[in-house]
């Protein structure tokens, strides 16, 4: 996927509606690097709406990226599928 076709997935919009302002440069990098892998975390403290979250971990580090938030795993699951993001448990 290129820069292009990025800003044009539901996943770059959400994020602009939902943060205000484009990806930083670590977030697109990682949207677009098919090595990533990702994982589904529920948070039982966000909104409703924001429970299932979407988590890259830096590799070999303790950082991480919160990347989008969801209602439901499931809802979660085809936000990655849609994005080609391999999830790992």
């Amino acid at each position: 996927m290129t820069i292009d076709e990025l800003k044009k997935t539901r996943w770059w919009k959400r994020w602009v509606k939902d943060v205000g302002c484009e990806p930083v440069e670590e977030e697109i990098e990682a949207a677009l690097n098919p090595k990533n892998t990702f994982r589904i975390a529920y948070n039982p403290f966000g909104l409703p709406v924001h429970r299932w979250q979407i988590i890259w971990n830096e590799a070999n580090t303790t950082h991480f990226f919160l990347m989008d938030e969801y209602d439901s795993k499931r809802n979660a699951l085809r936000a990655c599928e849609r994005m080609g993001w391999k999830v790992v448990e």
